[in-house]
């Protein structure tokens, strides 16, 4: 049996979509008697325990910390304490500036596997294989991690679908206000779009000529 941890995102006191579709990619990667669990840090991270209660999830786990926007040390002490914890072969997260921010440092201090931007996750036999494209895009390349007893994956966006159904999960909590940092957050700044459209949350795209 195997754990599967999945770090969900949040961004002014909401929950990020890729966190759902993160989700879906660790049922695709468990086998039947393994068990998944979702982690969200943050100062108010009991809000989102509903949201993540889904289908195939086993454990919803709200790391109360003392901020409310992400820090980069601040997360990267909660996921090692929640690793110490649970102790997974796999840590989810999806692939973002805030995971860059801190899954990098925490694969090299513990010495775990790591790949970023992965689109594709399966085991062949007991080795876990996951799939990134590679040489600006031109090939996809399998990545093998022989000897990690854990790996750190970060997972691209509009790959795998969000997941859906309701499910009825363990929650629990971890008190974690006491960790500190060595930035100050002020506050978080929304960058400016040309317009109201997220493409990365779109379904279809559809382009014309040299679009």
């Amino acid at each position: 049996m195997k754990t599967i941890l999945v770090m969900a995102e949040t961004r002014q006191n909401e929950l990020r979509p890729n966190s759902l579709e993160v989700i879906s990619a660790a049922q695709e990667l468990r086998h039947a008697d393994d068990k998944v669990i979702v982690a969200v840090a943050g100062m108010n991270a009991d809000n989102y325990t509903s949201a993540l209660s889904l289908a195939g999830v086993d454990e919803v786990v709200a790391v109360k910390t003392a901020t409310e926007d992400f820090d980069a040390d601040i997360q990267e002490a909660a996921v090692s304490e929640l690793m110490e914890k649970y102790t997974p072969s796999v840590v989810l997260m999806p692939h973002s500036v805030d995971s860059l921010g801190y899954a990098p440092t925490l694969a090299r201090k513990g010495n775990y596997g790591f790949a970023s931007d992965v689109f594709g996750l399966a085991y062949d036999g007991d080795d876990l294989v996951a799939t990134r494209a590679a040489y600006n895009q031109k090939v996809n390349v399998e990545v093998d991690f022989p000897g990690k007893d854990c790996v750190l994956l970060t997972i691209r966006p509009s790959v795998f679908k969000q997941a859906e159904d309701a499910g009825s999960p363990t929650i629990s909590s971890l008190d974690m206000t006491s960790l500190t940092s060595r930035s100050q957050n002020l506050r978080y700044v929304e960058p400016e779009g040309a317009d109201d459209i997220d493409i990365t949350g779109v379904d279809f795209i559809m382009s014309i000529g040299r679009g």
